[in-house]
């Protein structure tokens, strides 16, 4: 039986910059990350620069780290599809340190994973929104973690989703997962 073996964030980036595999820690625990499709990396791609646009029409605070590092503490450092952080993040940086406001992941399969796990994780360390993009059931779930009991929405790619965190800005931002 495989053991579990507990190490902090310091550690885990020692390591990162000598592994080829992609990994992630949750918990004090290394997890491998499964390699991207062709498809997968476009959805995270076309979406993060529909929020960046968004962002920047509205001037809007908001940060998008596709593919990008967050070391929300010690014992987690996870490498979400899309995080949006309403905080400013040093543009030199190779990680973000924090919690994000908004985190989307861009599923290939029904892995509990992202859909279980990780919502755990997330609610526990304070993400507001949470989305699971599944680019082969064409379904967008949505949920917010940061409440008593977690609010969950089912979307299809063709109906506009709205963004809890935008929701009270003058010009909310909702995307259609189809029209990108």
């Amino acid at each position: 039986m495989e053991e579990n073996i507990k190490i902090l964030a310091d550690e885990f980036f020692a390591l990162l910059n000598r592994s080829k595999q992609r990994q992630e820690l949750i918990d004090g625990t290394l997890r491998d990350l499964d390699p991207c499709t062709v498809q997968h990396q476009q959805t995270v791609v076309a979406i993060s620069n529909h929020i960046r646009r968004y962002i920047n029409r509205s001037e809007h605070a908001g940060t998008v780290l596709p593919f990008c590092c967050s070391r929300m503490d010690q014992h987690n450092v996870l490498f979400p599809d899309i995080q949006v952080t309403l905080q400013t993040v040093p543009e030199d940086s190779t990680c973000f340190e924090g919690v994000p406001d908004w985190i989307i992941e861009v599923v290939s399969s029904d892995a509990p994973g992202d859909y279980f796990e990780k919502l755990d994780l997330y609610k526990n360390l304070g993400v507001r929104e949470y989305w699971i993009v599944n680019p082969v059931r064409k379904q967008t779930t949505v949920l917010y973690p940061e409440n008593e009991t977690t609010q969950v929405n089912l979307y299809e790619f063709e109906q506009s989703v709205p963004v809890g965190i935008y929701k009270e800005m003058p010009d909310p931002l909702e995307i259609c997962i189809e029209a990108l």
